[in-house]
C-alpha cells in the first residue's frame, strides 16, 4: 500500500458509475471528523484508473490529505462491476448505465422503455425480460437480454386500465407484471375482457405475497360472473 497527495496521476474509467456529489460530501464530513483512508485504500489498475475509492480520492482531494491505494495491474470495468456485485453502493442504473457504456443494446433498450412509460427499472425489467424477481440479477451480470417488446408494451398498456382497480402500492409490484406478461405471452387472456371484470369486480386488487398468489386472484377476477371458467394457470 502507498500514499501520496499527487491526485493528477489517478484518472476515472469511462465505463465507471458517475460520481455521486452528495456521497463526496458525506464523505468528506466523515474524514475531517475521523481519518480512517489508511484503513480503507482505493484501488487502481496499472494505468492508476481508480478500480474502486472514486468518492474517497474526491474527498481526499478537497480535504487536501494524503490517499493511500493498492495496484493491481490488469484490471478494469469487468473487475469494477464484480467487485461491487455484492455490494449495496451501486444503484441498478449504475449497473445499466455501465453496460450501455459497453455496448450492450439490450441496456439501451431498458433505458429507452423506462422513460417511453414513466416506470421503474425494476419493473421495465421485468417486463422485457419476463424473468420476474431474478431480472435484477440478470442486469448486475450484464446478462440482461429483452425478450418480447411487444409483450412489454401490452403488459405496460393493460396495467395502465386497470390501475384504477387496485391498490397503489400493487402497481410497483413486481410480482404483478410477472403474472401478466406470462399470461400474454402465453394468450392466455383477452385483454378487453381482464379490464372489464376489473371494474366488475366488487373489491380491488391488494398486494400479494407471491406471483402464484396474483395468478389465482387474476383466474378469479378473469372469471368473475361467467358461467364458464378459463384456467389461467
Amino acid at each position: 500500500m502507498k500514499k501520496t497527495t499527487n491526485y493528477s496521476q489517478f484518472s476515472f474509467l469511462k465505463d465507471n458509475r458517475t460520481v455521486n456529489t452528495l456521497h463526496v460530501k458525506h464523505l468528506i464530513k466523515s474524514i475531517a471528523e475521523n481519518n480512517m483512508l489508511e484503513a480503507n485504500p482505493i484501488i487502481v489498475n496499472h494505468n492508476f484508473e481508480v478500480i474502486d475509492g472514486q468518492h474517497r480520492l474526491e474527498a481526499a482531494k478537497v480535504l487536501n490529505v494524503p490517499i493511500y491505494f493498492v495496484e493491481v495491474a490488469g484490471t478494469g470495468i469487468d473487475e469494477v462491476l464484480s467487485l461491487n456485485t455484492n455490494q449495496r453502493n451501486w444503484t441498478t442504473l449504475d449497473y445499466v448505465n455501465a453496460y450501455i457504456n459497453k455496448g450492450i443494446v439490450d441496456y439501451q433498450i431498458l433505458v429507452d422503455f423506462m422513460r417511453e412509460h414513466r416506470i421503474t427499472v425494476s419493473i421495465a425489467s421485468v417486463v422485457l425480460s419476463g424473468a420476474g424477481k431474478s431480472a435484477g440479477e440478470l442486469i448486475k451480470s450484464g446478462k440482461f437480454t429483452v425478450k418480447s417488446i411487444r409483450v412489454a408494451n401490452e403488459v405496460v398498456e393493460l396495467s395502465k386500465k386497470i390501475s384504477q382497480y387496485v391498490e397503489p402500492r400493487v402497481m410497483n409490484d413486481r410480482n404483478l407484471y410477472y403474472c401478466l406478461v406470462k399470461l400474454i405471452e402465453g394468450n392466455k387472456i383477452l385483454t378487453d375482457r381482464m379490464i372489464k371484470k376489473f371494474s366488475m369486480y366488487p373489491t380491488k386488487l391488494n398486494v400479494m405475497p407471491s406471483s402464484q398468489m396474483y395468478f389465482r386472484s387474476l383466474e378469479e377476477i378473469y372469471n368473475f360472473a361467467s358461467k364458464n371458467r378459463v384456467r389461467l394457470f
